[in-house]
């Protein structure tokens, strides 16, 4: 992999410690989409361990919503990542790009303009000045 690649920093980040999960100390965030979830109630609950065993599931069901929570973060994350990668790339282009202006390496006859099914080279009477 080269040092330009988006994909070293895939790795997961572990939470900060001290981090608080009861809804009543954090605000909320801006953000739009699925950036934001209120906590759900089951993560501020205590487990019931009742004598007769009638609800050994309630394990699962924490860690179903654990699951579901972290793949969440997960691809936000990612998303965020990738986002980055293309703005940098982006920049990039364009940086090449101005570079090729200036430099004078485009020549109106080294123009051309591209469609879907073909490539057309203009030459200099095609030009219209504006």
């Amino acid at each position: 992999m080269n040092e330009d690649s988006w994909e070293p920093g895939l790795v997961p980040e572990l939470p900060e410690p001290g981090v608080d999960l009861y809804q009543d100390s954090r605000e909320k965030r801006d953000g739009t989409g699925q950036t934001w979830h209120t906590l759900s109630w089951i993560w501020t609950t205590t487990k019931i361990n009742l004598a007769d065993g009638a609800d050994e599931n309630n394990d699962e069901v924490l860690y179903l919503e654990w699951c579901h929570s972290h793949a969440r973060a997960y691809q936000a994350r990612e998303e965020v990542l990738l986002l980055w990668e293309e703005m940098r790339r982006t920049l990039k282009f364009l940086e090449w790009r101005g570079e090729w202006w200036i430099d004078g390496d485009a020549d109106e006859q080294d123009i051309r303009i591209w469609s879907d099914e073909e490539e057309v080279e203009l030459d200099e009477e095609d030009y219209v000045d504006l």
